[in-house]
């Protein structure tokens, strides 16, 4: 079973990981990928302004869903993230994307996200979390 993380941003003020399902698939890259050219540029740059931030404080852009969840906003782009607890460096972690298609964050994408964040957290705890891509643990 290959779930883990893959490091996508390293930023001055935080790394940015991806979820990799147990198939190996990194959810948010096929995603982002999914998108076009323009809104690539948009989910991508909001992501390395984080990275080197390490804060947004624009709710039109970030924002908490409660239970230790976030997410991204770009447009009607949304990706679901939550940080990583116990570690030296902010690292944040890329649970879901999806397009937002009415006023509220649909219930199944947060449930996703949930069982995904509670998934990752239990192999942290285990010392079992792969982070490919991160070295010394920055």
């Amino acid at each position: 079973m290959l779930i883990g993380l893959r490091l996508i941003l390293k930023g001055t003020k935080a790394n940015i990981c991806s979820y990799i399902d147990n198939r190996g698939i990194d959810k948010v890259e096929v995603f982002i990928d999914s998108l076009d050219k323009n809104d690539q540029k948009k989910i991508i740059a909001l992501l390395e302004v984080f990275s080197e931030m390490g804060i947004i404080r624009n709710k039109e852009k970030f924002n908490s869903l409660g239970d230790k969840l976030f997410e991204f906003k770009a447009a009607s782009l949304r990706i679901i993230c939550f940080f990583l607890p116990n570690t030296d460096f902010k690292t944040t972690i890329l649970l879901n994307g999806f397009i937002k298609k009415s006023n509220k964050t649909p219930k199944s994408e947060i449930e996703i996200a949930k069982r995904r964040k509670i998934e990752l957290i239990d192999l942290q705890k285990k010392d079992s979390l792969n982070i490919i891509g991160l070295n010394n643990g920055n």
